[in-house]
């Protein structure tokens, strides 16, 4: 879910006039997210060094480059560990790798290769183009 929720707030963000700064209260409320849980969200991204937060009544997050070059793989991987290239067995078998592989292994890693794929080629410019197009207009 939190991956979910980091996705959301990015496409808001991105569709931003100015690409930001939004407040946390504001990106919670119109996107309809829990607002505690958004503001961990919010804070592991900047570590991620995919936003930037700025303090004070004029400040907000806002992201850290240009949504064209912005990859959700980026977006994504600080709370999916499971995507990355040495992530365990999902199903929890201490023993399986690519030498003795558990039953759903072989299927599992095609998923993950197919997913990794998508996340890495595409941007968040894109998802929030076809998000604001899908939606009858909105913000860009």
């Amino acid at each position: 879910m939190s991956s979910e929720y980091a996705l959301k707030a990015m496409v808001f963000l991105t569709r931003l006039p100015d690409q930001g700064p939004a407040t946390a209260q504001r990106i919670a409320s119109e996107m309809g997210i829990p607002r505690k849980y958004l503001s961990r969200i919010l804070r592991e991204l900047v570590t991620a060094e995919v936003l930037t937060a700025a303090p004070g009544r004029a400040g907000g997050f806002r992201l850290n480059r240009d949504p064209r070059t912005l990859r959700l793989a980026e977006v994504v991987e600080p709370f999916e560990q499971f995507l990355g290239a040495r992530a365990g067995c999902p199903f929890d078998n201490k023993s399986c790798d690519g030498t003795d592989p558990c039953a759903g292994h072989r299927k599992w890693n095609e998923l993950r290769t197919h997913l990794q794929t998508f996340l890495k080629e595409t941007t968040i410019q894109e998802i929030a183009i076809h998000a604001s197009a899908s939606s009858g207009g909105g913000r860009r």
